[in-house]
C-alpha cells in the first residue's frame, strides 16, 4: 500500500495544465501632421496656381519640415499626380498622413496553470495553496513612411 501511495505521489507532483487561447488585436495609428492639408498645400504651391505638382512637392518637403508629415499620393485624392486646392480642403491630416504604424498584440492566455499537489500515505491529496499563472504577451510595431 505504501509503495502505491509513494507512486502516485512522484505521479501527480508538478501537474500542468496547458490551455491553448489566443486573441490578436490590430490597429492602425497616424501619426498627425503638424499643419492642415491646407495650409501644406499652400506652401507647396510655389507658383500660386491653386495646383501643386511633384517637383514643387518635392522641394517644399526638403525646405519646409511641417509639409514632410504629408505624403503626395495621400493629397493627391484622384491620383492624376497633381493636387489641386480643393482636394487639399476634402483631405483629412490622417488621412494624407505620411506615416502610420501598425500595432499588433498577441496575447496567449493563459499559458500554463501549475499547482503543487502531493499525495500522502493514506492516499489524501494535498497542495501548497499557490496557483500559478503564465501568460505570454507580445506586442510589435511597424511603422511605414511613405
Amino acid at each position: 500500500m505504501k509503495r502505491l501511495a509513494l507512486l502516485a505521489s512522484a505521479i501527480i507532483i508538478g501537474t500542468t495544465g496547458v490551455a491553448s487561447a489566443e486573441t490578436v488585436t490590430e490597429r492602425v495609428v497616424y501619426t498627425t501632421p503638424e499643419i492642415s492639408p491646407l495650409q501644406a498645400f499652400d506652401r507647396m504651391d510655389l507658383d500660386n496656381n491653386w495646383v501643386v505638382d511633384t517637383i514643387e512637392y518635392d522641394w517644399a518637403y526638403d525646405h519646409y519640415p511641417a509639409v514632410r508629415g504629408y505624403s503626395f499620393s495621400g493629397l493627391d485624392v484622384n491620383g492624376n499626380g497633381k493636387i489641386t486646392r480643393s482636394e487639399a480642403k476634402k483631405v483629412s491630416p490622417q488621412a494624407a498622413s505620411a506615416q502610420k504604424t501598425v500595432v499588433k498584440t498577441v496575447v496567449k492566455d493563459p499559458v500554463v496553470v501549475e499547482r503543487q499537489v502531493y499525495v500522502d500515505p493514506n492516499m489524501n491529496v494535498h497542495h501548497d495553496g499557490a496557483v500559478h499563472v503564465k501568460t505570454n504577451t507580445s506586442t510589435t510595431r511597424t511603422t511605414t513612411t511613405y
